[in-house]
């Protein structure tokens, strides 16, 4: 695995870690959702309310680290350049 940093070119199936960015928000809390799926079978919640509840989830943990590890990073892995 390799540092990438914007610009860079990765060889065809390279797996590439580079920092997160704002516009990376929506990919982790998709992420995070996959991450909950088995979880989520088990609440008696139509999609709509999965998908509110986790937004609020993923909210404040996003939040709860910014404000409580301030020097943490966060990283996306990639694969020939897109998120995986």
């Amino acid at each position: 695995m390799t540092l990438s940093s914007p610009g860079d070119r990765a060889d065809r199936g390279a797996i590439t870690l580079r920092p997160a960015t704002p516009a990376d928000y929506h990919f982790m809390r998709r992420l995070y959702e996959a991450g909950r799926e088995e979880e989520m079978k088990q609440f008696p919640f139509d999609e709509f309310q999965k998908k509110e509840f986790l937004d609020q989830q993923f909210g404040a943990q996003y939040q709860h680290y910014q404000l409580h590890y301030p020097t943490c990073e966060r990283n996306i892995i990639e694969k020939d350049g897109a998120p995986i």
